[in-house]
């Protein structure tokens, strides 16, 4: 009872836009700056300092996947022909993901990083903030894609996982392990922030090992709300449940007989 007192079920709004990627207006495929075409992905703001979510040589390296993508030669990212890499896929998609729909691929080589952010609006200063999203691994299958093998030096266990910014705030996810030309299975992380304005972007960034495989990295079902707290009433009710408590103990010191 005293749980269910400090953990009032209330349900908070999400802040942040399409963090399922399924929203009215989401394209998928992969992203190319040559052309104008490629996914599109209302809600999220583009690359810093390009035009889309890819660098400045077009490569294509972020995509929006579609929830039903398989493995290769099942082409998951990019079928247009005026892309530099008009197809992308891997040796072994992880599946659906459980907030089901669309998910987010991003290579977690450094030179091909490109941030995913937003601007998150309507915070209050101070309050604490719980970030929750799922997230997987997978691996490309350049032989399909290029002609030629990718596969880490020696075969080593490809490494992923998403360092997230909030404001000036920075949390690294779950780190992954995957052997090659597998992948890891979806899992949820939660992450804690306090907001310090009103407004603050908040960004994903793929990060993995080695520098070549590549390492990719996967996410879904991005939420931000408020963390809970104990409501007035509960903490009242807590105060009333406690002093019958107090009176008891009170009651067996003074009959000489101290809890154990």
């Amino acid at each position: 009872m005293l749980l269910a007192l400090l953990c009032p079920q209330s349900k908070a709004n999400n802040l942040i836009v399409n963090g399922s990627f399924d929203a009215t207006g989401t394209v998928t495929g992969g992203f190319t700056i040559t052309s104008g075409v490629g996914a599109s992905l209302p809600g999220w703001t583009k690359n810093a300092t390009l035009d889309e979510l890819v660098r400045s040589d077009n490569n294509q390296i972020n995509c929006v996947v579609p929830g039903n993508a398989g493995a290769a030669p099942t082409t998951i990212c990019g079928s247009d022909a005026n892309e530099v890499q008009p197809k992308f896929s891997l040796w072994q998609a992880p599946g659906p993901s459980p907030n089901g729909g669309n998910y987010y691929l991003a290579d977690g080589w450094s030179t091909f990083q490109s941030p995913l952010a937003q601007t998150v609006s309507g915070l209050q200063v101070g309050m604490l903030y719980r970030l929750t999203f799922w997230q997987a691994s997978a691996q490309e299958d350049c032989l399909f894609d290029d002609g030629s093998n990718c596969d880490p030096p020696g075969n080593v266990n490809e490494t992923e996982q998403w360092k997230v910014t909030f404001g000036s705030q920075s949390q690294t996810s779950t780190l992954m392990s995957t052997p090659i030309h597998t992948s890891i299975g979806w899992n949820q992380q939660t992450m804690y922030f306090t907001a310090a304005s009103t407004s603050q972007l908040i960004s994903f960034l793929a990060e993995g090992t080695p520098t070549n495989g590549p390492p990719l990295v996967l996410v879904d079902g991005i939420d931000l709300e408020m963390a809970p707290e104990p409501a007035p009433s509960s903490l009242l009710g807590i105060g009333l449940l406690l002093i019958p408590m107090g009176k008891h103990l009170v009651t067996r010191l003074r009959k000489g007989s101290p809890q154990p």
